[in-house]
């Protein structure tokens, strides 16, 4: 006999609408958890300060989740969340949190101490987890202190298409700079800064670059004009160009157009901007902080890197810069990795498959 469909409600802090990675992936989850027979409704919760946040756990929840099997959580809405569980569980309901960093692990993490003292009252207020990676598996394990059923999820591959082989070939052969992309929100966790000097370094080698820069100008405003302001000052004005926040299609023509994925962020989790970069034959060089090897893999296809190392990103560049075979037998094995990768199907596999368990336990 079948078991029986579950009935999931998605919890989610201001709605699904937003370009993030994580946001991405939580519609693709959803989407792929719906294709496999679960009755998924998502729950948008408001966007709210950290006091709010705290104060809005004296508030129930919506109405009606406890008609649910399970309750799904995007932990970014943990603040909110902590104190208000005793309900679902009382109506048999079970909560699952949904990891992709832990905000205490951040570098950039202000009272951090306390953060983690939040989290773990957060997380031992829930039923199980489900982790983007096995690096935000391993932090969470090593912040909750007690036995938590977990799954990792990682991101699919399914909602991309792979150039042809043929394309990442003659891209590399073809005359002119090596092309760098830099994809992400501009904002300090994400290191342009770091970045930005990288590729005044490969300048004054000698080496041919640019830079491209494809995310939102917008969250970090003085961030965005200072760093806009060092590249008119290292004499990088004519070598980068600001794309701001693209469409989908128009993002896709970017990747195609350049050679090599640089983020040298304070810290990643499983970051899509990868996949998408293998799925374009590009090779992709991001930070060592977090999780991003499990999408990158070993090989040619790119390397995980301090993001602050200075010589070791100038390094790895310049090597692409000045030897166009080495560039295409990169992009060809990441076209490889790629096809190495999960599928979003797999994903919502693990997470229902968590949701059945936590469910039929009793």
């Amino acid at each position: 006999m079948a078991p029986a469909p579950l009935r999931v409600a998605f919890v989610v802090p201001g709605g699904l609408d937003r370009v993030s990675g994580g946001f991405i992936y939580d519609r693709h989850v959803i989407a792929a958890m719906r294709a496999l027979g679960a009755t998924v409704d998502v729950v948008p919760l408001a966007w709210l300060p950290a006091g709010a946040a705290l104060a809005a756990n004296l508030a129930p929840l919506p109405p009606g989740l406890d008609g649910y099997d399970v309750v799904i959580e995007d932990e970014l809405g943990h603040r909110s969340l902590l104190l208000r569980h005793r309900g679902l569980r009382a109506a048999g309901v079970r909560v699952v949190a949904l990891v992709h960093n832990l905000s205490c692990r951040q570098p950039a993490a202000r009272w951090a101490p306390a953060q983690a003292v939040i989290e773990r009252a957060y997380f031992r207020s829930v039923d199980g987890a489900v982790a983007v990676c096995v690096d935000t598996l391993s932090e969470l394990v090593t912040l909750s202190w007690h036995p938590l059923p977990i799954v990792v999820a990682h991101a699919g591959r399914d909602h991309l298409t792979a150039v042809a082989p043929a394309e990442v070939a003659a891209r590399a052969a073809a005359p002119g700079p090596l092309r760098i992309l830099f994809v992400a929100s501009v904002t300090p966790a994400k290191g342009l800064h770091h970045l930005l000097d990288v590729v005044a370094s490969l300048l004054a080698a000698g080496h041919d670059v640019t830079l491209d820069i494809a995310g939102a100008l917008d969250q970090a405003p003085s961030y965005v004009r200072v760093q806009r302001a060092r590249a008119g000052l290292v004499d990088l004005a004519s070598r980068v160009r600001w794309h701001g926040l693209l469409s989908a299609p128009a993002l896709a023509d970017v990747y195609r157009r350049c050679d090599v994925l640089a983020l040298p962020s304070d810290r990643e989790a499983y970051p899509l901007v990868a996949i998408e970069a293998l799925a374009a034959g590009l090779p992709v060089f991001v930070t060592d902080r977090g999780g991003a090897g499990e999408a990158v893999g070993a090989g040619p296809q790119g390397r995980c890197l301090p993001p602050d190392e200075h010589a070791a990103w100038v390094r790895a560049l310049a090597l692409l810069a000045r030897d166009r075979a080495a560039l295409a037998a990169a992009g060809l094995a990441a076209l490889r990795r790629f096809s190495t990768l999960g599928t979003w199907a797999d994903a919502a596999a693990s997470v229902l498959g968590l949701c059945r368990r936590l469910r039929d336990r009793g």
